[in-house]
């Protein structure tokens, strides 16, 4: 039989629907999550990214009720 593990890891999340830009363009500067140099790059990357995920995140959130329920 094999032997299988599941790993939860926690990001932290935004406190209110005004905090989702925000997070999301520190989560994707984060050299462990985006692995891209230079820096530069990986923050321009990171703003991009978040400035595309910024509505659908913030409807997401908002149907959690405004933020991260952590």
């Amino acid at each position: 039989m094999a032997r299988r593990a599941v790993l939860f890891l926690q990001l932290g999340g935004p406190d209110t629907l005004a905090d989702v830009p925000g997070f999301l363009y520190r989560l994707f500067a984060d050299p462990d999550v985006l692995r891209i140099r230079p820096a530069l790059l990986r923050k321009a990357v990171a703003g991009a990214i978040a400035l595309a995920r910024s509505r659908t995140s913030r409807t997401l959130y908002a149907s959690i009720g405004g933020g991260s329920p952590i």
